[in-house]
This record gives structure tokens, C-alpha cells and sequence, in this order.
């Protein structure tokens, strides 16, 4: 097939202009190492094999930027590929090239991801655990390492954090509500527990005056006081508060 010309094109790149009227976009690199500017013509096999030849060098290139930004795991550089819309062999053979020259390595970016994540957030080792699942690894000896005085101290920051928001939650459902959301960080229910049964929490009669007060609000204008009463003292348990605590918050 016959070439009618060259144009400059972007970003270090040839445009490469067939008698077919097909234009084909290679970089400056690819074009000189297989010295094309000489050729007059070319075959549609050494299109076929300079085409993969640039896309390798693009796909190549395009992934060093993608790491230069920050670390990043093979399954993370797989993905940002396929997304760039690279070819199956050649986001393979790009990964590979990556791999053994030491740019993919998911073993030090399990230990540089676990070692940020210790230092700058609360997360605990099974939210660790989900997220590093997420990115593509599934190998967890690096968080056996870490010593259980750390995990103790991350709970206890994250306790006192909640600690506020019982003033409107009866001590019971502020505490379950507490399991749940030590889990949804990272801590298992086992974990946690000792933590949450220590906790000193003060009866907080505002609390169930204020939920009383609503409820009979709510419940007034639909039944008879007795009624009423009775609707709210069951709501009242349901949410965490005592039978004795609604007793004497009814008989004041």
C-alpha cells in the first residue's frame, strides 16, 4: 500500500497517510526505531505489527503516569487500561513489562497501603482487610504484624468520637448502634464488645423525657390518653429504655 505522506501530529506523534485515505497515528519513537519516514510503501502485515508495536508503547506509558501519581496495585493498573481501552494482550504485556521492572509490586503496595492506613485513619483490620480485597489482594500477613495495642487505641478514639450522641439515645440502643458502626470501621463484634461494656454512660433521663414528650405528642391526638400511654411506654422499650426507666419517667 502506497504511504502519500507524513503529518506532525500531537503529543510527539506521526500521522501516518495511506493512498486508502486511512490515517494512522504513531508515535515519534515508533516511527524512527522501524525507520518508516523512508518507506514508500508498506504491507498491511507491517501495518498490523506497528500498530501493536505503538499501542504497547502508548498503553506502556500511559500506566507510568497512571503510578507516577501515586502507588498503585496490578488489579488498580489492569482496570485503568482496560478503561483507556487497550487491548487484552497489551494491557497483559504492559502489566508484565511494569511487573519485572518493579513498577507493579503488590507485595510492598500491601505494606505501604496497610502502613498509611494505621497512621492515618481509624479503620480497623477487617475494613482494611475489604478494601485491600477491592483493590485485588487477598494476602494478609502484613496486618498479623500489627500489634493489638494499636487496634485497641484506633477503637478507643472511635468510642469517644460517638460518645456525644447518646445524649439522645437511651444507654441500650446507643450501645447496640455502637457495635454496628465499630464493624462497618473494621473492628469484629468480639473486638469491640469489651470496649463497649466498660463504657460509663449516665442515665440519661433528658433523653427519655424528650422521646416520651414526642411520642405522646404523636399518639394524643390519635388515641385515648390511656391508649396513648401505652403505645409510647412499648415504643420507649423498643428503643432501649428499661422498664424502670419508663415507669418512673410516667409516674412524675
Amino acid at each position: 500500500m502506497k504511504i502519500l505522506k507524513w503529518k506532525k501530529g500531537k503529543k510527539n506523534t506521526y500521522i501516518l497517510c495511506l493512498e486508502n485515505h486511512q490515517e494512522i497515528s504513531l508515535y515519534e519513537e515508533i516511527v524512527l526505531k522501524n525507520e518508516l519516514l523512508f518507506l514508500k510503501d508498506i504491507t498491511e502485515k507491517q501495518i498490523e505489527e506497528v500498530v501493536k508495536e505503538n499501542d504497547l508503547f502508548e498503553s506502556y506509558y500511559v500506566a507510568l503516569s497512571y503510578l507516577n501519581k501515586k502507588m498503585r496495585s496490578q488489579l488498580e493498573v489492569e482496570k485503568y487500561l482496560k478503561q483507556k481501552m487497550f487491548p487484552k494482550e497489551t494491557r497483559k504485556n504492559t502489566v508484565e513489562r511494569l511487573k519485572k521492572e518493579g513498577y507493579i509490586n503488590d507485595e510492598k503496595f500491601t505494606q505501604a497501603y496497610i502502613h498509611d492506613a494505621i497512621l492515618l485513619k481509624l479503620d480497623g483490620p477487617l475494613k482494611i482487610e475489604r478494601d485491600l480485597e477491592k483493590l485485588g489482594i487477598s494476602n494478609w500477613e502484613a496486618l498479623a504484624e500489627v500489634p493489638q495495642e494499636v487496634w485497641k487505641k484506633k477503637v478507643e478514639k472511635l468510642i469517644q468520637k460517638r460518645v456525644s450522641m447518646h445524649k439522645n439515645e437511651s444507654r441500650a440502643y446507643f450501645k447496640k448502634k455502637l457495635v454496628d458502626y465499630l464493624y462497618l470501621h473494621g473492628y469484629s463484634k468480639e473486638f469491640a464488645t469489651p470496649f463497649i461494656e466498660n463504657l460509663k454512660l449516665e442515665n440519661n433521663e433528658r433523653a427519655l423525657q424528650k422521646q416520651k414528650d414526642l411520642l405522646m405528642k404523636k399518639y394524643i391526638s390519635k388515641y385515648p390518653i390511656e391508649k396513648a400511654k401505652w403505645f409510647v411506654k412499648q415504643k420507649l422499650y423498643q428503643k432501649g429504655f428499661t422498664e424502670e426507666e419508663i415507669t418512673k419517667v410516667f409516674s412524675e
